[in-house]
């Protein structure tokens, strides 16, 4: 088994063993209990894990389709708008925690811990109305989406991202699992010669994330060497979810840690696709918020192959028949670690993908 920059670290420097890395069948077993699904009385949106809990999702004024789409960390259910024009689409959310679980609610800025709260803040996403056909727009930073931090006491944890995205005028209620991982404690020397981001807790103590899921141990699409850790995705509300975490002793010792492994699946490409200009690709990330994400792919430079970061738009991510997904009034969506064929083009240094396709 090949380690990946984390893992091999982490071996180098005496705090696992190869063994240790290779036994992850506690945690494949914790990624195969999500369950996503619908209320067959009053229509939904909802998941839940028999470690951490569960939340429900539904609108008081807009209308939930008949059936939730789901695919790897990402699900989705078309929203519909009542008559007239309403001026926000508002959520509800229900659901429990198991024993050892705390909630914490992040919004603009604020983390806030759900334990202080008998009811969750009012999530309620503003519609602006644009052009004389009054096309619906709901994409406001900070106001069409929150994220949920399930956090259990051994420092592991699920984040969840709620949102309300707009394609094509056509508005979704979405959620997507944007990261599983685990808080650990270290030294801030042994941080350092790990090379991974760290948050200080303490003089003696550095916090550290470690992924848990095989998809969140993707590269870093500027540095493709690399793994693209939790406090460098999440530069503002990261530290503040460690910091509860330490306050709250939710925390493990780095070796009681178990690094997951990027293990994406290459395409191959028939003799047709690469005289047309198509390359084997791997989905990094895709938010389903911002419409974009990263894949890497592979292409010849000289006599060896090389990988090189491509950034992905929703607007170029094709059906099985090759034409845009949006076209079909349907969600593009691209899930994590998954193999893609794509074209793309270079502008002022960077990379930009013209067409992508899951083979």
């Amino acid at each position: 088994m090949l380690l990946n920059a984390l893992q091999t670290a982490m071996v180098q420097a005496g705090l696992v063993t190869e063994p240790q890395v290779e036994n992850t069948t506690a945690r494949r077993q914790w990624v195969s209990r999500r369950k996503w699904g619908h209320s067959r009385t009053r229509r939904m949106v909802s998941w839940e894990h028999e470690l951490f809990g569960s939340v429900q999702i539904t609108s008081s004024n807009f209308s939930l389709d008949s059936s939730t789409r789901q695919e790897g960390p990402n699900t989705w259910s078309r929203l519909y708008a009542p008559k007239g024009r309403p001026e926000n689409i508002q959520l509800d959310f229900t659901g429990y925690l198991k024993s050892d679980v705390c909630l914490l609610h992040a919004a603009g800025g604020l983390v806030t811990d759900m334990g202080t709260r008998n009811t969750f803040p009012p999530f309620e996403v503003p519609i602006t109305y644009v052009g004389e056909e009054n096309h619906m727009r709901t994409r406001e930073k900070d106001r069409d989406n929150i994220d949920l931090v399930f956090l259990k006491l051994d420092g592991s944890f699920v984040e969840l991202q709620v949102s309300v995205v707009m394609r094509r005028d056509l508005p979704y209620l979405c959620v997507q699992e944007i990261y599983g991982g685990q808080v650990a404690a270290t030294t801030p020397e042994i941080a350092e010669e790990l090379g991974i981001a760290n948050h200080k807790a303490d003089n003696d103590t550095a916090l550290i994330v470690i992924p848990l899921y095989d998809e969140c141990a993707f590269p870093d699409h500027e540095d493709v060497g690399i793994y693209r850790n939790y406090l460098k995705i999440f530069p503002k509300m990261g530290p503040k979810v460690l910091d509860f975490a330490y306050k709250r002793k939710a925390v493990a010792g780095l070796a009681a840690c178990t690094p997951a492994y990027w293990q994406p699946q290459w395409p191959e490409l028939t003799e047709r696709q690469t005289k047309n200009g198509w390359v084997s690709g791997v989905v990094t990330f895709y938010n389903l918020v911002i419409g974009w994400g990263f894949a890497i792919c592979r292409v010849k430079d000289g006599e060896n192959g090389t990988t090189i970061p491509v950034f992905v738009h929703f607007s170029s991510i094709l059906d099985k028949t090759g034409k845009p997904v949006m076209s079909n009034d349907e969600l593009p969506v691209l899930q994590p670690m998954t193999g893609v064929i794509l074209k793309y083009k270079e502008e002022g240094g960077k990379r930009r993908a013209t067409a992508v396709q899951v083979p």
